[in-house]
């Protein structure tokens, strides 16, 4: 429920000592102190405490994706927009500042719209370009480019590194 990233540690970190996570009724009881999950426990639904946001989202690490056969996604031109060719996803911001009554966002995330220092995501995409010869980055985001000096600053440092790629937003 909510950010996955700490949660998912968390739950790994269970797994490691010897629990079986997968296992869904019973619940071991240390589940019960994960926050940001729901679960089952003697069929009743248990949830647990939100997770707080993650404030520092420069700090997550980027995606391991030399744990998945990413080659064979990129060979198949398996992408989100238009297809432009190789293309990797990524993510430069969390939340949306919007409160559109269509949307579940401000339910799930808050309305805390948080991004990326803009070399840090250009960093990611240089790297995306020289492992994996992307040509194209779909950004995932629900409102990528929301702050005006944000999108500036991240096209002047494409523009900068003479970074050749198309980019797509949703």
């Amino acid at each position: 429920l909510g950010e996955g990233e700490e949660t998912l540690a968390e739950l790994t970190t269970l797994g490691a000592r010897g629990r079986d996570v997968s296992q869904v009724n019973p619940a071991p009881p240390s589940w019960g102190e994960v926050k940001g999950i729901a679960f089952r426990r003697d069929g009743a639904c248990v949830r647990t405490l939100p997770r707080s946001r993650i404030r520092q989202i420069d700090e997550i690490p980027e995606p391991n994706w030399d744990q998945i056969p990413l080659t064979q996604y990129l060979d198949h031109e398996m992408g989100f927009g238009v297809n432009r060719g190789r293309s990797m996803p990524i993510l430069a911001t969390r939340g949306c500042p919007y409160q559109c009554t269509f949307c579940s966002a401000p339910e799930m995330w808050t309305t805390r719209y948080v991004v990326r220092d803009p070399q840090m995501v250009v960093d990611e995409i240089e790297g995306y370009i020289e492992r994996y010869k992307v040509e194209n980055i779909d950004f995932i985001d629900l409102t990528a480019v929301v702050k005006r000096r944000w999108a500036i600053e991240f096209t002047n440092e494409l523009i900068k590194r003479d970074l050749k790629i198309t980019w797509q937003l949703p």
